[in-house]
């Protein structure tokens, strides 16, 4: 149950900024869209590791598509990611609420070095 809630937590952290994810506030009607829209991934509760003491994260899926009802104490909220941009807006459609804007967010590997990267 750990590995699979690690590999799914891994590819939401991946992807959650840019074009292939979003998030946004867990209103009653967002939580009720995702749970009418898309399966249920099946695992036993497990609560997220930066909130170990909170309610467990809730997984749900469609092909190409994964979203994560989580219960973060300051700010619950789903959080997609896709496998393409037209798969985000589809669920973005499906799913209505106050979406995050696309954030870019330059990877590590694309920085120029530094003197205190050594």
């Amino acid at each position: 149950m750990a590995c699979a809630e690690l590999v799914l937590s891994e590819a939401d952290m991946a992807h959650r900024y840019g074009p292939h994810g979003r998030e946004c506030p867990a209103t009653a009607k967002v939580t009720a869209a995702v749970e009418a829209a898309y399966r249920t991934i099946a695992l036993p509760p497990c609560p997220p590791w930066y909130f170990p003491q909170g309610e467990p994260a809730r997984w749900f899926s469609a092909p190409g598509k994964l979203l994560c009802l989580e219960p973060d104490p300051d700010e619950p909220g789903p959080v997609v990611v896709s496998q393409t941009e037209t798969d985000v807006l589809e669920i973005l459609v499906a799913v209505p609420g106050a979406w995050s804007a696309t954030e870019s967010v330059e990877h590590e590997e694309n920085q120029p070095p530094t003197a205190n990267s050594f």
